[in-house]
């Protein structure tokens, strides 16, 4: 299977990186949910056929806000490069199957995606029976006060990869974020050493990517100008500064 996606370099080192969890950060517009869903189907590309369709958790606050962001990307993504799917034809699919056609002309699942959207703080509880090999959590810190944004409980999920324990399937764990603000529980991956020493120790390395500013070619100047003036206007000065 061969499909051109025309990453940047930082989308290519996120979708190439090899450690257990990973920060793709960047504004709106910039590739981020069309990076993770590659990073997830080159995940699976590089385990043997013996054990796809390899199973991937997809978190984000609320059920609504999967359906009409997330999934939607998926679907663009599909369509534009033509990568066979089961489930996606659904207005709302809870789990979808992304593939190939076999000389055949069988279709061959590579990966399946479960989708989470996390309504209530106990939802992240249901994380925790997930038996998968990657767990990917989209927008965490909440932005332009749409979002609720997804607790660190959702990490829970971490803790089910156990389809990771099959010779041959490593575990990945990624998170597709804008920038968030200095309180928010995703910054001490980054800064705290403490936090990072402790991970390593247990054998968890941790990838930062974040996006340069007018790295994507596909995001135009008038595009950046235009949202930050309507910013500017709203007095949202906090979000210019993330966004």
């Amino acid at each position: 299977m061969e499909i051109h996606f025309p990453a940047t370099p930082t989308q290519e080192a996120f979708i190439r990186s090899r450690a257990y969890l990973n920060f793709f950060r960047g504004p709106r517009g910039e590739g981020k949910t069309a990076s993770g869903f590659f990073a997830c189907l080159a995940h699976a590309l590089e385990c043997p056929a013996s054990v796809w369709p390899i199973r991937w958790a997809v978190v984000r606050d609320t059920w609504e806000n999967l359906k009409i962001t997330t999934l939607e990307t998926i679907r663009n993504e599909v369509r534009k490069f033509h990568i066979a799917s089961e489930g996606l034809e659904m207005k709302e699919p809870h789990m979808v199957r992304i593939g190939m056609r076999t000389e055949m002309g069988k279709f061959q699942a590579l990966l399946e995606l479960h989708f989470f959207g996390l309504d209530q703080p106990q939802d992240a509880n249901r994380l925790q029976g997930f038996e998968g090999a990657g767990a990917w959590i989209e927008e965490p810190a909440p932005a332009a006060d749409m979002s609720s944004g997804v607790p660190e409980d959702a990490l829970l999920a971490v803790t089910s990869l156990r389809q990771g324990g099959v010779d041959g399937v490593r575990p990945r764990v990624q998170i597709t974020m804008n920038p968030p603000d200095e309180t928010h529980w995703t910054n001490k991956y980054k800064d705290d050493p403490d936090t990072i020493d402790a991970m390593k120790a247990k054998g968890i390395d941790i990838g930062f990517f974040d996006i340069p500013p007018g790295e994507n070619p596909g995001v135009t100047q008038e595009y950046r100008q235009r949202n930050r003036a309507i910013l500017e206007a709203m007095g949202r000065f906090d979000l210019i500064a993330r966004l």
